[in-house]
């Protein structure tokens, strides 16, 4: 019997002998995995979702460039013959919510022509590549697969925290990862000043210190280690001892995880580990905090937030700027404007071709304004 898979999938893609994984620049492995939909189990989230939701279904799609008049019609009132466009909306947003990630694949009639989309909801998915063409294939929870060209799918995801997407200004859940980093910094102060501790406090951000950079300042960090200004651990500790003989018996440093020392600073990655796993190093900042413990006589402990970070709820700035990109990437996918990802730059929401910004990585320039802020006010980046 035909189910709703046959309608949306009328001609599934079965895996071909040379499907691959696509590799991707970031060597991050292209899988999702579904979270099974337990947090929407708790009453109270349920409640937030559905308010949410029930916001953005309200919403009224604005279609933009050459669209066939019966597609436009279409689209306005119903996103596929299955779905409402608000239906659509509400689907939609409690995918994204409670998934963080959401995708939207194309209906096509029996002769190829498109018809709408649906928000799909797999158990998994990865990011493939078979003869030269990318295709992200879903497997679904009755245990039906198919693929679906990349060019053609659209993908929502939430918490993009490292702000490090190159072509835009911001990411959204950066500013939450920001707020929670910030809070964290904070509550250090409290124990480092009535122990006279020197606190190291380890930020995600692997290759960019964006995160770290906010937060050590919006904290009030006296040390702010990043990747892009390799650290000389002998400044670190003047920095320190200059502010004990200052009569200020703590200090805070905010360290990127990614963080490394001049000397590292002319290895190659995979040189640096091997050094780094011989000394039996763990971490950059395990190390930074044993060496000033060394250097200075003065106690050190480390403090590893890590990825809660990566959770809670949204603060209102991401909540405003999700909504702003979500409701440009439905403006695309109308326009049927595929390899592109969503940007803001300045005050405008636009749009970035996948080609123009794949592999690329927004760094933080040793000149930004941000850290010449933080250097006028005494931080100290260790160089």
């Amino acid at each position: 019997m035909a189910g709703i898979f046959d309608k949306i999938f009328p001609r599934p893609k079965k895996q071909a002998a040379d499907e691959k994984f696509f590799q991707l620049f970031s060597g991050y492995t292209p899988v999702y995995t579904s979270q099974g939909g337990a947090i929407y189990e708790k009453e109270l989230i349920r409640a937030a979702i559905h308010t949410n939701a029930t916001n953005c279904s309200k919403l009224s799609p604005e279609l933009h460039g050459e669209v066939r008049k019966d597609l436009e019609i279409a689209l306005k009132h119903r996103m596929n013959p299955f779905m409402t466009t608000s239906q659509f909306l509400y689907r939609l947003s409690t995918i994204l919510f409670v998934e963080n990630t959401a995708f939207i694949v194309p209906v096509e009639d029996q002769f190829g022509r498109l018809t709408g989309y649906y928000p799909v909801l797999p158990s998994s998915a990865q990011m493939v590549e078979s003869r030269g063409t990318q295709y992200l294939r879903y497997w679904f929870g009755s245990g039906q697969t198919t693929a679906v060209e990349w060019e053609k799918v659209g993908v929502l995801t939430r918490y993009q925290y490292d702000n490090d997407i190159f072509g835009t200004d911001v990411t959204f859940g950066f500013h939450t990862a920001v707020d929670i980093a910030t809070d964290v910094i904070d509550r250090l102060h409290t124990t480092a000043a009535s122990h006279s501790r020197i606190l190291v406090c380890e930020i995600m951000g692997n290759k960019a210190g964006w995160l770290t950079l906010n937060a050590g300042i919006a904290g009030g960090a006296d040390v702010i280690i990043i990747p892009e200004i390799p650290y000389d651990i002998d400044k670190v500790c003047e920095a320190v001892l200059a502010r004990s003989a200052s009569g200020k018996t703590f200090s805070i440093l905010a360290v990127a995880e990614g963080a490394f020392d001049v000397a590292e600073a002319k290895m190659k990655k995979k040189e640096r580990a091997k050094k780094r796993s011989e000394a039996g190093i763990v971490t950059a900042t395990s190390r930074i905090a044993a060496q000033i413990q060394a250097n200075t006589g003065m106690e050190a402990r480390v403090c590893v937030p890590g990825h809660m970070l990566r959770g809670g709820a949204p603060s209102a700035y991401d909540r405003v700027l999700s909504t702003q990109f979500g409701v440009h990437a439905a403006h695309l996918i109308a326009e049927e404007k595929y390899g592109r990802t969503v940007a803001k730059v300045g005050n405008k929401i636009t749009s970035n071709s996948l080609d123009k910004i794949a592999g690329k990585t927004k760094f933080v320039d040793p000149d930004d304004n941000l850290v010449t802020a933080a250097r006028d006010i005494g931080v100290s980046f260790g160089d």
